[in-house]
């Protein structure tokens, strides 16, 4: 119940900080940079070299392929049923299709299990998986769902190369097979890893935003639909049914799936333009109410 307060305290914090006149407009900057250079870099260290390179790793990693690509299929077939403009099917498939995985996730499973290896399936559900797909899917879709400019994939290799969780998620692999991270720096990077919680949930509270341009109510009840409900049930229709993949890997993946949507894709839709309004409304009913359903899909799943 503690680690549950926490997180509502936090997240309820950034809510109402965010507007205070007085607290700082872009405070937000400063804590994602410490979440990106410090924490998320020392929770794959921490945790990534503590697992078995096996078959079993790619499940996690795959799911946030799978969710992003069925978005894709399933809102380009509800915006030619009810006749929506490219831009709204460009901010659903990204913000329906891409899942809160570190900064909701990470803390959220921190609460619902006590098992350190629910946490290191987590980083793989966000690294290869989330981050790893708006990094490269997630910018050629909303560069086509807008302008229709061209991509620069040399631009988003560089991208992600530069990106700190994803070197750190890269040498954490490294690690495994020589016998992990060493205590003392375990013990050294657990305080690190255990900042983010705090400052992921306080900075997610600090950038909510509810405000929908008219006529758009329809789209964003579609859109939390897929995320919060469907999304879920396809990974666990092809994990459990169609591969037999059960136990924890089986669960993470399922609730990573069922987090709110992640706020870079939010941002991306807001950069191209792709109905700014709607994007940030997913984020800001999506995020509360994914609190709910997503313990609803742990205690379903028998948690």
């Amino acid at each position: 119940m503690d680690k549950l307060l926490l997180l509502v305290l936090c997240f309820g914090a950034g809510v109402v900080l965010g507007r205070v006149p007085a607290f700082p407009t872009d405070a937000h900057k400063g804590i994602n940079a410490f979440i990106f250079w410090v924490s998320l870099p020392a929770v794959s260290l921490l945790y990534i070299p503590q697992l078995s390179l096996n078959w079993a790793m790619l499940a996690p990693a795959l799911m946030a392929w799978l969710v992003l690509l069925g978005a894709w299929a399933f809102f380009a077939l509800l915006g030619r049923l009810f006749g929506w403009d490219k831009a709204s099917i460009g901010c659903l498939v990204l913000c329906a299709g891409l899942s809160n995985t570190s900064f909701i996730g990470f803390p959220y499973l921190s609460y619902l299990y006590a098992d350190p290896a629910a946490l290191r399936y987590a980083v793989l559900c966000d690294q290869p998986g989330s981050f790893l797909a708006v990094s490269s899917l997630g910018v050629a879709l909303a560069v086509s769902y807008s302008s229709g400019g061209s991509v620069s994939w040399r631009l988003i290799g560089r991208r992600l190369l530069s990106f700190p969780p994803f070197v750190a998620f890269l040498l954490a692999l490294l690690l495994i097979p020589l016998g992990g991270t060493p205590p003392f720096v375990q013990a050294t990077l657990k305080p690190l890893a255990d900042t983010l919680s705090p400052l992921a949930l306080f900075s997610v509270g600090l950038q909510i935003r509810w405000q929908l341009a008219a006529g758009l109510g329809n789209r964003l009840l579609w859109g939390l639909a897929y995320k919060l409900l469907l999304a879920p049930l396809l990974i666990f229709g092809v994990y459990a049914k169609g591969l037999a993949i059960g136990g924890l890997v089986l669960e993470v993946s399922v609730l990573e799936a069922a987090m709110a949507p992640m706020i870079t894709a939010v941002l991306l839709a807001a950069e191209y333009r792709l109905q700014p309004s709607l994007a940030h409304m997913m984020a800001g009913v999506g995020i509360p109410l994914s609190l709910l359903t997503v313990y609803g899909w742990w205690w379903w799943m028998g948690g």
